[in-house]
C-alpha cells in the first residue's frame, strides 16, 4: 500500500512541475520579453503535447527536437523563448512513474 501513495505522490509531484514550468515560461514570455500571451499559451500546449509524444523515444530524438527548436528561436528572434520552451520539454519528458528522467535515460 506504502508503494502504491509513493507513487501516487510522484506522479503529482512531476504533474505539479510540468505545470510549475509551463506557467513560468508563460510568465516570462509575456511580462518580461513582451510576447502577447495567445501565440505564448499555444506554443506552450504545443510544446507540452510534443513532450507527450516523445515519452518513449531514444535521447538523440530529444536533442533532435531541442536542436530544431533553437534554431527557428534564432532564425526568429527569439532564442531566450526557445530556450524556456526547451526547459519545459525536459521537465515534461519526467517519466510518469518518477524514476528517471527520460533525458538521462541510457540509450
Amino acid at each position: 500500500m506504502g508503494e502504491i501513495a509513493n507513487r501516487d505522490n510522484k506522479k503529482m509531484l512531476i504533474l505539479f512541475a510540468e505545470v510549475v514550468a509551463a506557467l513560468a515560461t508563460i510568465l516570462i514570455a509575456v511580462l518580461a520579453m513582451k510576447i502577447p500571451v495567445v501565440p505564448v499559451c499555444v506554443i506552450v500546449l504545443i510544446e507540452v503535447a510534443i513532450a507527450a509524444c516523445l515519452q518513449e523515444v531514444p535521447v538523440w530524438v530529444h536533442a533532435v527536437v531541442a536542436a530544431v527548436q533553437l534554431v527557428a528561436g534564432v532564425l526568429c528572434g527569439r532564442a531566450v523563448f526557445c530556450l524556456l520552451c526547451i526547459f519545459d520539454l525536459c521537465v515534461c519528458d519526467t517519466d510518469t512513474a518518477g524514476s528517471k528522467s527520460v533525458m538521462i535515460r541510457p540509450l
